[in-house]
């Protein structure tokens, strides 16, 4: 890994005079944050019965005390391994829809009780008892209920997993209409190292806000960071896909453009901000910063692709959801969002 913290692109202009992006261009100014969207709205977090679900609960719990965000839980019953005709599951999602949640009371009052154990108080969040595919029915739940952010477990994905389609996580974060927050077993609480994927669109630079937004409070002890990274997509004949904040960069310079950046993210001066340039591929080098600095959130814009693409140039987002080792927030575009 090439790094050089204060390296500008070999395509950015010389910054001669200070400049700065226009709004047109930097595409931030009235956007609502993460943090914005959860103090006046709603949070989903996906449980399970197993240990998996302790980290999603307290990141879940740790973002409801800082914002009073409205949090509500879904467990989804599996039935898509089922031996049963194509018509099937759908027709047992379509029935758990019109018979309601009175016939899982106990199952939820059961979760209820998980996670007041896990939290060491009382838990009072609803609990929604689905039947399904459990990606499609978090999305159909989460979108259903205008959720802000879903926040889920996350592990390690190896091939046999893949051929199974056992990416639940992967799966929402491609198609979620709000951010989704994946969560490592490891992680309990909000993160305090995040590194950020920077290309200068509006999918990264939302990314930035976001992993600001869920930073553990520096006032709470150890030390807060945050670390913006840009590789340069020109090196190593790889980069972010669509490349959506090169023209911002040549006029203005890398330097600048973070610069300004650091300025409009305005965290709190006791968080230690820096940002870096890299030259290679986006996924590997944020996994291998991720790795040195023991960073325990990536956050990153999301592409959308269609299948064949993401065959043909891969993604970004799946490369560092499937690694597995380090806790990920996934920004998805703003055409896509509810």
């Amino acid at each position: 890994m090439v790094l050089d913290s204060r390296r500008s692109s070999p395509h950015a202009t010389p910054d001669v005079t200070p400049q700065v992006a226009t709004p047109a261009e930097w595409q931030i100014a009235g956007d609502t944050s993460l943090g914005d969207t959860l103090r006046t709205g709603r949070l989903l977090v996906a449980v399970t019965d197993g240990p998996e679900t302790a980290g999603p609960v307290t990141v879940a719990h740790a973002l409801e005390r800082r914002y009073a965000a409205a949090v509500s839980a879904i467990e989804v019953i599996d039935i898509s391994n089922a031996a049963l005709p194509g018509p099937l599951p759908a027709a047992f999602t379509l029935a758990r829809d019109l018979i309601g949640d009175a016939p899982y009371a106990n199952d939820a009052r059961a979760r209820r009780q998980q996670l007041s154990q896990l939290l060491g108080e009382p838990n009072d969040w609803p609990v929604h008892i689905a039947l399904g595919t459990p990606a499609t029915e978090i999305l159909r739940h989460g979108q259903a209920q205008g959720v802000g952010l879903i926040v889920m477990g996350l592990r390690r994905h190896g091939l046999v997993d893949r051929v199974f389609r056992d990416e639940t996580t992967l799966s929402v974060a491609r198609r979620a209409h709000a951010p989704v927050f994946g969560v490592v077993p490891g992680l309990r609480g909000l993160p305090r190292n995040a590194i950020v994927g920077v290309d200068f669109g509006p999918a990264s630079i939302r990314a930035a806000r976001a992993a600001r937004d869920v930073l553990a409070s520096p006032a709470s002890g150890a030390p807060v960071s945050l670390l913006l990274v840009y590789v340069n997509p020109y090196a190593g004949g790889a980069g972010w896909e669509e490349n959506a904040g090169e023209a911002l960069i040549r006029r203005l310079g890398v330097a600048a453009a973070f610069e300004q950046l650091v300025r409009e993210l305005d965290v709190p001066k006791e968080v230690m901000v820096d940002w870096a340039v890299v030259n290679g591929q986006a996924g590997t080098e944020l996994l291998a910063f991720a790795t040195e600095r023991g960073a325990d959130l990536i956050a990153v814009g999301s592409q959308r692709h269609e299948r064949v693409e993401r065959w043909i140039v891969g993604s970004v987002t799946t490369e560092i959801v499937r690694d597995g080792r380090c806790s990920v927030l996934v920004i998805p575009p703003a055409d896509v969002r509810g």
